[in-house]
């Protein structure tokens, strides 16, 4: 059993960044054929939830990367994209109501009644809600 992180473990670590520092950056440029067991980094970012994340900062290292695992990410990716374009649709007139709803309140001086705040609270605990029981 190793005693460190593999290349395997520090390069997933460093790409399931938003915006990966430059030190991993150069890792991914430095990687030498077989130093990267790629069908373990794509099993496990899957099962991390990181796929996305990871793709997009493979993106610029396409050649770099053996076809099938970046096939496997964007597929993945897309995949993430479109369940996140459904899932706004359904709640962007909520997030536009509480918007207006307060807006309403702090600008104009519109009532902000117990009842009125709570309704508010109710939605905005649905679109919570609906962000942590959403798998993926």
């Amino acid at each position: 059993m190793p005693s460190g992180p593999t290349p395997t473990d520090r390069l997933l670590v460093g790409l399931s960044r938003l915006a990966p520092a430059a030190e991993d950056l150069d890792r991914i440029r430095g990687l030498s054929p077989g130093t990267v067991d790629w069908d373990e980094l794509v099993r496990r970012a899957v099962r991390e939830g990181v796929s996305p994340l990871v793709y997009h900062s493979l993106r610029p290292f396409g050649a770099s990367v053996p076809p099938e695992a970046l096939n496997t990410l964007r597929t993945r990716y897309y995949g993430n994209e479109i369940r996140n374009s459904r899932l706004y649709r359904g709640i962007a007139p909520l997030i536009g109501a509480v918007g207006a709803a307060l807006l309403g309140m702090m600008l104009f001086g519109e009532s902000a009644s117990p009842m009125r705040l709570a309704c508010i609270a109710l939605i905005v605990a649905g679109i919570a809600g609906l962000k942590l029981s959403t798998p993926g």
